[in-house]
């Protein structure tokens, strides 16, 4: 198993133990579903469930959240998981933000190969973050 597996799968362990949501395998890698539905989902009758995916990249881990507008700023979320906002383009470990739509945003989290050995994925700041995402977008 590569690094990046392994620490995509400690990702998705620590995932699986936070009781409103669990892990669904894909073809490179994970989806990150609700229990019930997204807060932000608007078709009752068919919640959305989806709120993350975990990609295993040849060179990189890649780790997109969504959550709700307004929740986080891009540079709260660099100071708090001690990773850089990265450009367009930029083949650098880092965060970036996109805007998905009026109700959600999503961070990309992305970290290189050469820099995941140095990464703790159970780091408390890290897991923190990601348990405080999942509560925002999760019931």
């Amino acid at each position: 198993m590569s690094i990046i597996q392994e620490k995509g799968e400690q990702f998705c362990e620590f995932v699986n133990q936070l009781s409103i949501c669990y892990k669904n395998k894909v073809h490179d890698g994970y989806t990150l579903r609700a229990k019930k539905y997204v807060r932000w989902s608007q078709n009752k009758k068919s919640p959305k469930q989806q709120w993350g995916h975990v990609h295993f990249h040849s060179n990189r881990l890649e780790i997109d959240l969504d959550y709700p507008v307004n929740s986080f700023t891009d540079i709260e979320i660099s100071n708090r998981l001690g990773l850089p906002i990265k450009k367009v383009g930029q083949k650098i470990s880092g965060i970036r933000t996109l805007t998905k739509s009026q109700l959600f945003h999503t961070v990309e989290i992305v970290i290189y190969e050469q820099d995941l050995d140095g990464f703790d994925i159970y780091n408390k700041e890290f897991t923190k973050f990601i348990r405080e995402i999942a509560l925002l977008s999760c019931v």
